[in-house]
């Protein structure tokens, strides 16, 4: 875990991590794309960071828009928390596209029970009405940079044959952070660029962080890979400020991460909002029994509910 300025004691920040770090591993995955004609052993790629979430009585992976680029050939796979299985993903997308960029993606009952497994799905209580948090609010962000992602090639025996076989692993990485209220002009030159009226910016920089975690002197992995990770409010400040006992479920998501600028050391997120209008489609196209999924005019920006 890291932090980018001390407003809490160290205790505070590693009991904050650990309680909710637990609740939030278990809604989140890695995206893995494996190319058809990607011949290595093990194959594939960390592409994206996903997330379990549950809208009426169907499950869904909730990520970026951008991230189910290879969907629609059959490259991209999830593995279940504890679990042996890793499975396609097959079902339609619905998708808020760019500068939104949310999806949707159906997971069948048939998978999700394929085996036992440690991972739960997000209720929509868990979701924040609208990104508003208090002033020096504390934000958590987990998910699965690329750059910490590996594979271990099969062990072979005496006479070279694979004895097991390869194996990818992904590291995931949790940090909390408050915030960016500074929103630089210059980012508009980014691509894709950032909207001061609609997304919001959490700091990632090397400069700016303190390590909590015992071990060697580390550095922030890029960005790439964290698209899909969920923005949780930890309302901390919030909650002890009014004398209460801050406990991990008192936590909203309040964003989602679809990029990154390591010249100016942030993450670019969209807001909660965002997030209920794409659920909006999926309840709208459920409650008329029709398919979860819904089209959105490429030429037309997402625009808010009012």
């Amino acid at each position: 875990m890291s932090k980018s300025t001390l407003e809490v004691t160290d205790s505070e920040f590693l009991e904050i991590e650990r309680k909710l770090g637990s609740m939030v591993a278990r809604y989140t995955t890695a995206i893995h794309r494996i190319a058809p004609d990607d011949n290595r052993e093990p194959p594939g790629d960390l592409h994206g960071t996903g997330n379990f979430i549950q809208i009426e009585k169907l499950k869904y992976l909730l990520t970026c828009e951008h991230v189910t680029e290879f969907l629609k050939h059959g490259d991209l796979c999830i593995a279940l928390q504890n679990a042996g299985a890793v499975f396609t993903l097959v079902n339609p997308v619905s998708a808020l596209l760019d500068p939104a960029d949310i999806a949707i993606i159906g997971i069948s009952d048939n998978d999700w029970g394929s085996e036992t497994h440690d991972h739960k799905c997000i209720q929509l209580d868990q979701l924040a009405e609208r990104h508003s948090p208090v002033v020096g609010e504390w934000m958590y962000i987990s998910g699965y940079p690329g750059e910490l992602a590996h594979a271990w090639p099969p062990m072979l025996d005496g006479s070279g044959c694979a004895q097991e076989p390869g194996q990818q692993h992904f590291t995931a990485i949790s940090f909390m952070c408050q915030v960016e209220e500074a929103f630089d002009d210059a980012l508009s030159k980014e691509h894709p660029a950032p909207l001061k009226d609609m997304h919001f910016l959490l700091p990632y920089s090397p400069e700016i962080v303190e390590y909590m975690s015992d071990g060697p002197e580390k550095v922030l992995p890029l960005p790439p890979g964290l698209s899909g990770s969920l923005v949780w409010n930890t309302r901390y400040v919030e909650i002890t400020s009014s004398g209460q006992v801050w406990k991990p479920e008192d936590a909203r998501i309040t964003g989602i991460v679809w990029g990154g600028s390591s010249k100016f050391g942030v993450l670019v997120a969209t807001p909660a909002e965002y997030i209920w209008q794409l659920i909006g489609l999926a309840l709208d196209n459920i409650k008329a029994n029709r398919p979860y999924w819904k089209s959105v005019d490429e030429n037309t920006s997402p625009k808010l509910n009012s």
